[in-house]
């Protein structure tokens, strides 16, 4: 309304600047025109507020339904591998791969978000590597996380799709679950605080494979630790149980692993597990208060189902620095001992051994950040397994970049 009243004195103010207003001698019939003017411009700035008003109704619809894109995220990052296998009695191998990822992600409240994640490689649960071979052929894109998050209330927090793994791994540790590992069902999580003390909680249940002539095999796990100061010193300490059902007498979860080291037997052709999988797993990490970080964990897992001699495992290793920025170094070691159920096998680290459960090892990494977003790594693995006894090493040279 101010622009219109401003409009309508600036065109008065026009006509009698440039009219006969200005020699002060303007007739009746001179008047009445001015204002027959005047009211012909007000109509035209009434329509055009019109317009105005509802152009500004339509963009603030807009503007509502898809406002949340203001709070999308995009991130990825890319790795290139140059890898070398030399397992006794087999023929050492030498392969040069990738591993690319994109992901989303949208606020759509404060409560809500959803995550998505492609990646390469094939349907394969424990690893997005995509081997360059084939004669240039085209690689695979796949799905790699679908989720949406739900934060009812402080310090809870909900994932329901294929999620982000939702239970903690001392030190990274590979023991039960490999790093590329996206468990598929619901996921409850909390974290506060017990006097001085963090505490946090992990549950989760989830569907692993869904069998229309069959049982159906899923999983619930449970998860719990505590982290305090002793003195400057961090120490965080846990425990966890994870339940697989309908395990024992059906067949391998993942063809591609096949036992992985588990028991099984033959069954029409058919490879099937001999025992159920029950694991108990107790946890634990030692931060130690020096300028250069250095961390000692550990982590321990038993079978409680196997009814045999082969089912605990355990790892133990040191992490010294942080590789986060331009010229930081970070090292680790840890030396694993597994036995053959120990853990399902197929969701266990993939490097290690080749996949393998039964057997035991060291694994020896290195990091080093060119800048924030670019790094030059390296490991080597090497252990001996158990059945056949042979032996195993593993070296790979990493360059990472992510945005």
């Amino acid at each position: 309304m101010q622009i219109k009243t401003k409009l309508i004195a600036a065109a008065i103010c026009g006509v009698i600047a440039s009219g006969t207003f200005a020699s002060g001698s303007a007739s009746a019939e001179e008047i009445e025109m001015l204002r027959e003017e005047i009211a012909s411009l007000k109509s035209r700035l009434s329509k055009i507020e019109s317009e105005q008003q509802l152009q500004q109704e339509k963009t603030a619809e807009i503007e509502e339904g898809f406002g949340w894109t203001k709070d999308m995220q995009v991130s990825g990052d890319f790795r290139y591998r140059y890898e070398s296998i030399d397992q006794e009695g087999e023929d050492s191998r030498h392969r040069n791969r990738i591993r690319a990822r994109i992901s989303l992600k949208a606020i759509i409240t404060n409560q809500i978000s959803y995550h998505l994640r492609l990646a390469s490689g094939n349907d394969d649960p424990v690893s997005a590597n995509q081997s360059l071979d084939g004669g240039f052929a085209s690689k695979d894109f796949w799905l790699d996380r679908a989720y949406m998050k739900w934060r009812p209330a402080e310090g809870w927090q909900l994932n329901l799709g294929k999620t982000s793994n939702p239970f903690f791994c001392p030190g990274g540790s590979q023991l039960l679950w490999d790093s590329d590992v996206n468990p598929e069902g619901a996921a409850l999580q909390y974290s506060g605080k017990l006097g001085e003390a963090n505490i946090f909680a992990n549950a989760g249940g989830m569907w692993v494979e869904e069998n229309s002539s069959d049982v159906d095999q899923d999983l619930f796990g449970l998860q719990g630790g505590i982290e305090m100061k002793l003195g400057e010193t961090e120490v965080l300490v846990g425990a966890g149980y994870f339940d697989y059902g309908n395990v024992q007498d059906s067949r391998t979860i993942y063809e591609v692993n096949e036992s992985g080291g588990n028991s099984t037997y033959s069954d029409a052709g058919i490879e099937k597990y001999i025992y159920d999988y029950n694991l108990f797993e107790a946890f634990g990490e030692i931060s130690l208060p020096t300028e250069f970080p250095i961390t000692l964990f550990g982590d321990y897992v038993l079978n409680t189902a196997s009814g045999v001699q082969e089912d605990t495992g355990w790892l133990a290793g040191i992490e010294l620095g942080s590789a986060k920025k331009k010229g930081d170094m970070a090292f680790c070691y840890n030396y694993r001992d597994v036995e053959s159920d120990s853990a399902m096998s197929a969701f266990t680290d993939s490097d290690f051994l080749g996949g393998r459960l039964g057997g035991d090892g060291h694994k020896i990494q290195a990091k080093y950040a060119l800048n924030k977003n670019v790094s030059l790594g390296a490991a080597f693995i090497t252990g001996e397994i158990s059945e056949p006894q042979l032996s195993y090493d593993r070296f790979q040279l990493d360059l990472k970049l992510k945005f």
